[in-house]
């Protein structure tokens, strides 16, 4: 599994936290 696609996930729940 790609470390980017990990980071960029981790990066949409941060900006995404009321989801």
């Amino acid at each position: 599994m790609p470390v980017r696609l990990s980071l960029r996930h981790l990066v949409f729940l941060a900006s995404c936290r009321n989801c």
